[in-house]
């Protein structure tokens, strides 16, 4: 992951309400706080914070929206995870998440362009890391609901009615994704 590219990304996303706007000032300040040598996807650094990637995954008609049950969070959230070094760009890496967590393939997911960017901390002892943060850009994806599910991670993955998230065992952060969503909502996708 290059940084300029992350940097470029950044200053060029309208943030959807204050909430993301105060989200990504922060992810900003904490770019330029980073020594240029910081590996972006080394996972071992845990301050300040991970650099992750997710997909909001909807269908063609807005109606659903795609999440796997996390086993380690206990909810339904959005597929992604951590970037690799073989990432090229933060949407590749999600669109690679995407894959690895729902067994949907490249082909069948249409990206939509960059949903929100989300600061989410993580509590100690996910993974066997101690409480940290991510840096989570969440990347919209557009599938069809008759697209065949199961990934290589055997992550549940289920379709859940957009109008009806309130009643999902979910947080906050993924009903705000699924609100901001509405970006890519009847009009040209921005990439």
């Amino acid at each position: 992951m290059h940084r300029e590219d992350i940097l470029a990304l950044l200053r060029a996303h309208a943030p959807y309400d204050a909430d993301e706007e105060f989200d990504r000032n922060r992810i900003l300040a904490t770019l330029y706080s980073v020594a240029p040598t910081v590996d972006l996807s080394d996972k071992t650094h845990i301050q300040p914070g991970h650099y992750t990637a997710s997909a909001v995954v909807t269908c063609p008609d807005r109606t659903h929206v795609l999440l796997i049950h996390h086993p380690a969070f206990g909810l339904w959230i959005q597929p992604g995870g951590h970037t690799d070094p073989g990432d090229g760009t933060l949407a590749q890496a999600a669109m690679r998440e995407l894959v690895e967590e729902t067994g949907l393939q490249p082909p069948v997911a249409r990206i939509l362009g960059l949903v929100d960017v989300v600061v989410h901390q993580v509590p100690d002892g996910i993974k066997g890391l101690p409480a940290h943060l991510h840096f989570d850009f969440r990347f919209g994806f557009e599938v069809s609901r008759d697209a065949p599910l199961g990934g290589e991670d055997q992550t549940p993955a289920r379709w859940f009615d957009r109008a009806r998230l309130d009643t999902v065992d979910t947080d906050a952060s993924v009903r705000a994704a699924v609100r901001r969503l509405a970006r890519f909502d009847g009009g040209a996708p921005r990439v």
